[in-house]
């Protein structure tokens, strides 16, 4: 069942829990992978090329060690979340970063995207939240994570 959690926009298919990269390219490479595969309009070396030239207007690094790459990309009719967790944290320009969230969105979707930050945040930025999701033991556990912060009051 790869059924798309509507708050967060995440496809359990798009989780990957056992990164082993040496690289902050290496964090959008994989996430541009992921989100190909869910979504068959998304190309994934113009998914990591959207997350870098969105990095360039400023700091993708949300909290300790987690990043939130995110991009409006030409073509999508729905919004894209991807999750990488890397085995080691990786040196990024603002920090060390084990997690990352990607989100792509419609170009034509502000806000959409902006919704889809605004939650990401909101779970990211909660210590107790992000350490679950640090900790995570299995793509469906951190799913449901996920899920249970949205349900949460």
């Amino acid at each position: 069942m790869n059924t798309v959690h509507l708050a967060s926009g995440l496809l359990i298919d798009a989780i990957d829990l056992t990164l082993d990269v040496k690289s902050h390219a290496g964090f959008l490479r994989r996430l541009g992978v992921l989100s190909a595969r869910v979504n068959d309009h998304v190309d994934s070396a113009e998914a990591m090329t959207a997350f870098m030239t969105r990095e360039r207007l400023g700091s993708i690094v949300l909290a300790e060690h987690v990043a939130l790459p995110h991009a409006p990309l030409e073509g999508l009719s729905k919004p894209v979340v991807s999750v990488v967790r890397s085995m080691k944290p990786v040196q990024f320009d603002e920090g060390f970063v084990s997690l990352a969230i990607g989100i792509l969105v419609p170009a034509d979707a502000p806000q959409q995207h902006l919704d889809l930050l605004r939650f990401w945040a909101s779970l990211l930025r909660l210590e107790r939240g992000r350490s679950a999701l640090l900790r995570a033991p299995t793509n469906e556990h951190f799913y449901q994570l996920v899920k249970d912060h949205a349900c949460s009051p």
